[in-house]
């Protein structure tokens, strides 16, 4: 897909108009390995955390050649050959007919966060189908890796590797994670787990709702020559999230600042001691 959209743009690049837009308005991540029969209702790499990795690539890799992707569609409530019924169904959407979000929208929820001007974010050996984008914002920080394992590759390995961030300042940096993988933010993995139940109880729902959620944590990071280094483990399709943020002041209790905690326990003693 990113060599169409390239070719594309070369194309309209070398045309009477080079700075035509180009929008991108039906895309989505239906692919199938060779022998893999896909059918209009059989498209199971649009429901599967592969889909997170495969929005990373193909969004990342074209955004120089593109002014925008649109993702085809926004919920599996869509009507063409009759809506579907099931949690799920193989259909194109970035949330099930119960709202339940899968791998994708979380893919799209991570990449909103890059914000600010691109930057460098170095590792030391990514293999066929990892890669790594960055980005900085008043001193925040944003890094988004992936593992990104083409269906036909039986053998892609997990990706072991440390991330090197260039930061402004030196010292004890807050690094904030979030990560896509099975039953951590993609829900499909935990519904076929459990026998694919065509109708759900309320509390199956529940399941479902709290693993589409991703798997938050957070680190502390000293920065060292100007970088901060965190080591990471991706298996195959695995999206990982990494927000990065110099440690300021801790907590305040009631005040606005130091100087006011300070004096609110100067008025507190000195009415203790009335």
């Amino acid at each position: 897909m990113p060599t169409v959209v390239r070719e594309v743009y070369e194309r309209v690049q070398n045309s009477p108009m080079p700075n035509l837009p180009i929008y991108w308005t039906e895309w989505n991540t239906q692919y199938g390995k060779p022998g893999m029969a896909i059918t209009w209702t059989h498209n199971p790499s649009v429901d599967m955390h592969f889909a997170a990795s495969s929005v990373m690539k193909n969004v990342l890799e074209t955004r120089e050649y593109s002014d925008s992707m649109a993702h085809w569609t926004a919920s599996d409530l869509f009507e063409e050959a009759g809506c579907p019924h099931s949690p799920f169904s193989c259909t194109y959407g970035l949330m099930t007919i119960h709202g339940v979000k899968k791998a994708t929208y979380n893919a799209y929820k991570l990449l909103r966060k890059l914000r600010g001007k691109e930057m460098t974010a170095s590792v030391e050996n990514a293999p066929f189908g990892c890669d790594v984008c960055a980005t900085e914002e008043n001193n925040v920080s944003r890094v988004i890796l992936y593992n990104w394992n083409a269906l036909e590759i039986h053998d892609q390995p997990d990706w072991t590797d440390s991330v090197k961030v260039p930061v402004r300042e030196e010292g004890e940096y807050l690094v904030t994670t979030a990560a896509i993988r099975k039953h951590k933010g993609s829900p499909y993995e935990t519904w076929i787990s459990m026998g694919s139940p065509h109708n759900l109880s309320e509390t199956q729902l529940a399941m479902l709702q709290a693993h589409s959620e991703m798997d938050y944590d957070f680190v502390s990071c000293k920065s060292q020559d100007g970088f901060i280094t965190v080591p990471f483990t991706l298996a195959p399709n695995e999206v990982f999230y990494m927000e990065c943020e110099k440690k300021g002041d801790a907590i305040i209790p009631r005040a606005a600042s130091k100087e006011d905690l300070e004096r609110w326990n100067e008025i507190m003693t000195l009415e203790e001691l009335k």
